[in-house]
């Protein structure tokens, strides 16, 4: 058949693709699995115990066309896809201050180091990826019925894919303690004049800044066009009963009357055992977009489901604002504010 016909379009990457699986079993073509060890960012802190991680090098997108017969490849310029990893609290933890830096639209970039197991079993790999910039941070869905573990996801968009028989000189930094256990029912809500007493579930929130859309490195250096560095800061979604339902419906309606209020927020991600605060968001500008009734129901009790909006985050670890700040762009908007209580 003549005249030019598609083929397939496909990516080719260097990638390793570390994670926790119930088997080290091929998890795509040519990758394979492996435990993931640890995580260092910018030196200082050390986190270990990481759930699942995905590291993939340089790679390119090749299109593949037929035209009368003749195979045409057609290569785009390399990029470096995000890394993307599953991180225990001491990771939240120490991510406090750049996760609160990328919630208030600074860009934040972290230098980012992986150690995993080598093939042989024998001696450690560490793969540096530079100077990464910080796409997103994820936190898990909060249920008070819940008794899984909680776990925070987060990418950075590498600048380099080095592997390394050690990790770089002046990087000896102490592995982090281990934090106490999290699970998803963990955690305490607080909005002034509401009870909240009757929260049920927090669905996850996501914090995302402009590489979360997608940024591409080429040539080891960011093809970065972005005029101005952004937040997407992810609207909340609650499901409460009784007098904690009630409150946001009451909420709602003196919105029709008197117009739209803000409030704040406050989450408090606790230990299993409830007596130990291990994390906490605090919400800036809260404003409520919605509450409807949830068609399930609770011991026969109605559930509602409200959609919240936040500005701004301020996240914070016992004992400080984190122990990671990260490398902000000094050319961002906004850096130099303090981030203070509006």
């Amino acid at each position: 058949m003549k005249g030019r016909h598609l083929v397939s379009t496909i990516t080719l990457a260097a990638s390793l693709i570390v994670a926790i699986p119930l088997a080290h079993a091929a998890s795509g073509p040519n990758s394979y699995a492996v435990q993931s060890h640890e995580v260092l960012f910018n030196g200082l802190s050390h986190v270990s115990g990481i759930r699942r991680s995905t590291c993939t090098g340089r790679a390119w997108h090749a299109a593949v066309s037929n035209v009368n017969g003749t195979i045409v490849k057609a290569y785009g310029a390399p990029y470096y896809p995000p890394a993307e990893f599953e991180l225990p609290m001491n990771g939240a933890q120490a991510l406090a201050r750049a996760i609160t830096d990328l919630s208030a639209g600074r860009q934040v970039r972290l230098h980012t180091q992986v150690h995993v197991a080598a093939f042989d079993q024998s001696t450690p790999e560490w793969t540096n990826l530079g100077d990464s910039e910080l796409a997103y941070f994820e936190f898990p869905k909060l249920d008070a019925n819940s008794k899984s573990g909680g776990y925070f996801k987060m990418a950075v968009v590498p600048t380099t894919f080095t592997p390394m028989a050690d990790k770089l000189a002046g990087t000896s930094a102490p592995v982090a303690a281990p934090a106490p256990v999290f699970l998803a029912n963990g955690f305490v809500v607080t909005i002034p004049g509401l009870d909240c007493t009757r929260v049920m579930s927090v669905d996850g929130i996501r914090i995302g800044g402009s590489a979360d859309a997608g940024s591409s490195v080429a040539s080891g250096e960011f093809a970065d066009a972005r005029p101005s560095a952004e937040s997407r800061n992810g609207n909340i979604t609650i499901r409460a009963t009784a007098v904690t339902g009630r409150g946001l419906h009451d909420w709602m309606l003196a919105n029709q009357t008197g117009g739209p209020t803000k409030r704040e927020i406050t989450i408090q991600l606790v230990s299993a055992s409830g007596a130990q605060p291990l994390l906490t968001l605090h919400g800036v500008g809260v404003g409520l977009m919605s509450v409807m009734p949830d068609p399930a129901v609770s011991e026969g009790i109605p559930i509602w489901t409200a959609t919240l909006f936040v500005e701004r985050w301020e996240v914070t670890a016992p004992g400080g604002p984190g122990m990671v700040r990260g490398k902000v762009d000094l050319a961002a908007p906004g850096f130099g504010i303090p981030v203070g209580r509006k």
